[in-house]
């Protein structure tokens, strides 16, 4: 008895094993080539996606670069990074985080 090492399907005539292993050999490597294509598909399309998403944080990091040097304050208030720049003073309380004047206000 022969046995077909692709399909498992078994023989009992050498001349039948010997045709259905070249038809099943020449399907497992079109099958093969199809997933190898797939996945290199797959693999272009995956970095495509990381090199655009790079190349949109390292834009976005040079404009906020360039956002900070032309309008220090400005970045400050919408960015952070750095001391509060916030201070006012309403009914005689001062304040110098926004965070405490929000805060009163929606206890109020």
């Amino acid at each position: 008895m022969f046995k077909c090492n692709f399909c498992g399907k078994e023989f009992d005539d050498v001349d039948e094993y010997v045709k259905h292993i070249q038809s099943c050999a020449e399907k497992y490597k079109a099958k093969k080539a199809d997933e190898d294509k797939a996945r290199m598909e797959k693999s272009k399309e995956v970095n495509e996606y990381v090199e655009t998403i790079k190349s949109i944080k390292k834009t976005l990091e040079s404009k906020k670069a360039e956002f900070k040097t032309k309008f220090p304050l400005e970045y400050v208030m919408n960015f952070g990074g750095g001391d509060s720049i916030f201070s006012g003073k309403i009914n005689d309380k001062s304040y110098d985080k926004e965070y405490d004047i929000y805060h009163d206000f929606i206890n109020c």
